[in-house]
């Protein structure tokens, strides 16, 4: 267990058959945490709709009990109080979920510090359909042996919190969403993670689930790449 903040880098080394891998894990050890009360899933506040009032409270744990509160990215018209944590005012956002992140400053101890991304879903009247994007970008491909993440969002309408399933990903990879393991990832969205094993192209199919059960599905292509061993040294 960490008895100490800051950020961390672990070097891994593995040798095998003559050739030797080398990798690097960054990490954070942070001396606070912000969670939200009434949370849906990890990190998806509670839904609302356009133009109505809302108010959610944060809540910051660890170092000296003293906390200044910050918001950062498109808070949807909401305005929070840095010194109680709530957020509140009128929805501005159209519809489907946006996220922003909620940080924390120990008031004593100005180097402690924690954020963590939080998501609303604003819901429509009457409600509109979620929709499966990747943003317009094209995915990329993965190369086999080497960690790949790809994240897949649910856009323009939908009840949170959300479900995902991805049954045809290629062997290695898996899907993950509303967890604290990816604290970067929006919730709500879906990340493909994991190492590739087996290289070839491949079709995915993402299928969204929101809470009225309504579903979204979309296709993409997904590449796996076979991994380039290095030249033998003659």
């Amino acid at each position: 267990m960490p008895t100490s903040t800051g950020f961390v880098n672990v070097n891994f080394t593995v040798t095998e058959g003559g050739e030797t891998v080398n990798r690097s894990v960054n990490f954070g050890v942070y001396g606070l945490n912000v969670t939200a009360t009434g949370t849906l899933a990890p990190g998806v506040l509670p839904n609302t709709t356009q133009g109505s009032a809302y108010t959610a409270t944060f809540v910051a744990t660890g170092g000296s009990g003293q906390y200044e509160y910050f918001a950062s990215g498109f808070t949807g018209g909401l305005n929070l109080d840095e010194m109680t944590g709530v957020l509140s005012g009128t929805i501005s956002a159209g519809t489907g979920p946006f996220s922003f992140s909620v940080g924390a400053v120990d008031g004593a101890n100005p180097e402690l510090f924690y954020q963590k991304r939080f998501s609303i879903d604003v819901v429509g009247v009457p409600a509109v359909l979620p929709s499966v994007t990747n943003f317009g970008n094209l995915i990329r491909d993965c190369t086999v042996g080497v960690p790949c993440d790809i994240t897949i969002g649910v856009t323009a309408g939908g009840t949170a919190p959300f479900q995902w399933e991805a049954p045809d990903l290629p062997p290695g990879l898996s899907i993950r969403w509303d967890t604290s393991e990816a604290t970067s990832l929006t919730p709500g969205y879906v990340q493909i993670w994991g190492t590739p094993t087996t290289a070839g192209p491949k079709t995915i199919t993402l299928t969204v689930k929101d809470a009225l059960n309504v579903t979204a599905t979309n296709t993409y292509p997904l590449n796996v790449s076979a991994r380039r061993l290095p030249t033998p040294r003659r």
